[in-house]
């Protein structure tokens, strides 16, 4: 199945290295059909902590979304994810479901779409960028990224330019194409 879109962030050590790890892990079972930007953003959290990196990818795979967050989930453990009681604090890798085609799913542990897709520029600026107009929710995502400039709200900071970054999503999908 396509059209499943997942979010990465961490602000733990260097999180390209751990996105790189976990994409790469990630590929092992699901396809990588495309990978956005890097963007720095300023912590949600009133938590004392570094900036956050995201970015998010469109992948493809015949995992349901139970067996994809338990995927996901795993492969943020093997790379030191500690799953505080405490929300906001800081970790070197976090992998979220944001959509899972047109599916919605509510149940303890898993909400799709994501519950906190709006209201979050890191979110929705790299949906964004690795989709386009023909995307069910663009046209949502686009107004309420006006919403969020138009009230300030934004907790990006920049994009990255990452040639690094750029040459290993283009061999990621390039070997996924092949």
């Amino acid at each position: 199945m396509r059209n499943i879109y997942l979010g990465l962030g961490g602000n733990i050590n260097d999180p390209r290295i751990y996105f790189q790890k976990a994409i790469k892990q990630l590929s092992q079972k699901i396809g990588i059909i495309s990978v956005s930007s890097l963007y720095l953003s300023a912590p949600q959290s009133t938590y004392p902590q570094p900036d956050f990196l995201n970015a998010a990818l469109e992948v493809e795979t015949a995992l349901s979304p139970y067996q994809l967050l338990r995927f996901t989930q795993t492969i943020e453990n093997q790379l030191g994810r500690k799953r505080n009681a405490e929300k906001g604090h800081p970790r070197p890798i976090d992998i979220d479901i944001l959509l899972y085609g047109q599916m919605s799913v509510k149940c303890p542990g898993l909400i799709i779409p994501h519950p906190r897709i709006f209201g979050r520029d890191f979110v929705i600026v790299p949906l964004i960028e690795i989709t386009d107009d023909s995307f069910f929710l663009y046209s949502q995502l686009k107004l309420e990224l006006d919403k969020l400039r138009r009230r300030s709200n934004l907790y990006i900071k920049r994009k990255l330019k990452e040639p690094e970054w750029n040459e290993f999503i283009r061999s990621l999908v390039r070997d996924h194409r092949e």
